[in-house]
């Protein structure tokens, strides 16, 4: 398959890669593009964490050590539905409820909590839009 490319050059793209693709999916080769495609969801689920973890009454469930893409947590006091409708009112989509993990959540003491996961598509400035909706709608809500 082949694309028009900057400056009227024909870039050549196997068929999964989208025309213009970057970043870590656009390496050619599959092994290492998967490689890199882990690393950078490693990184964007890292810095969440670390984004989370400073706000007030947010508790970041799991371990990191251990931590898939996903970002779980609780906020002090609110049920997690009252906080992804606060955070979708933001434009930030959490899922919310066991979130396919009760035997989880039941070990960490917790009966529901707001999740989130990070993929290719997402970037470190939609992590930060996140996090700082949290901050809003934590002292929004908090002060009820």
């Amino acid at each position: 398959h082949a694309a028009q490319g900057t400056g009227g050059t024909i870039q050549r793209r196997t068929a999964s890669q989208p025309v213009g693709a970057s970043g870590p999916a656009s390496d050619g080769r599959a092994g290492l593009r998967l490689e890199r495609a882990a690393a950078y969801e490693a990184e964007l689920t890292t810095h969440a964490v670390r984004c989370h973890e400073p706000i007030h009454g947010v508790r970041v469930l799991g371990d990191s050590a251990q931590r898939v893409s996903i970002v779980s947590f609780t906020v002090e006091g609110l049920p997690a539905s009252e906080v992804a409708a606060a955070l979708d009112e933001e434009g930030s989509a959490v899922r919310t409820g066991k979130l396919a993990a009760q035997p989880l959540l039941e070990a960490l003491g917790v009966r529901e909590a707001a999740g989130t996961s990070f993929s290719l598509y997402n970037t470190r400035g939609e992590v930060d839009r996140l996090a700082a909706a949290l901050v809003r709608v934590t002292s929004r809500l908090s002060t009820r």
